[in-house]
């Protein structure tokens, strides 16, 4: 089985190796796109779960604050604050990837959009051509039809003199 790039993958229409046709075109830009917002609804979920814990250890603390004299509580976890902010650095991060990611996405549409208008254009020009032939041989074979009995007639005529 052909590579998506070798045009045997789903979609591919036999086009030249190295060379995406159709679906494997689409889904070859689309695949790495998907990947990375899979990749930051995960970091929103971990932010969503972290979030709580972050605001509960804020809490915790406000009223450890409050009360001086109490003793701080034993459920917040010692790594929940520094989770709470790593996460959202990670979010960050991946965010401005994708805006990486798909702005080198859109340039490929453009090329790929743009050879599929040059293709229309050549193919509406070469329609255009054989339409214009189509009517030349028309012409000829109706010319030739009416020339062929006025031509049968002088030899006919020509017979009887």
């Amino acid at each position: 089985m052909g590579t998506a790039l070798e045009g045997g993958g789903p979609g591919g229409g036999g086009g030249r190796k190295g060379e995406l046709t159709g679906e494997a075109q689409v889904e070859a830009l689309l695949q790495p796109l998907v990947s990375r917002l899979e990749e930051l609804n995960t970091c929103c979920e971990l932010i969503g779960k972290h979030r709580t814990n972050l605001q509960r250890s804020i809490a915790d603390l406000e009223s450890v604050a409050g009360n001086t004299s109490a003793p701080p509580d034993e459920s917040v976890e010692p790594g929940s604050v520094e989770s709470a902010v790593s996460v959202p650095t990670l979010l960050l991060k991946r965010c401005v990837e994708y805006v990486d990611l798909a702005r080198t996405e859109v340039r490929k549409w453009q090329r790929i959009l743009q050879h599929e208008r040059d293709q229309r254009l050549r193919l509406e020009e070469i329609v255009e051509q054989l339409a214009r032939q189509h009517s030349h041989l028309e012409q000829a074979a109706k010319e030739h039809q009416t020339v062929k009995p006025s031509h049968h007639r002088e030899r006919s005529e020509s017979k009887l003199i």
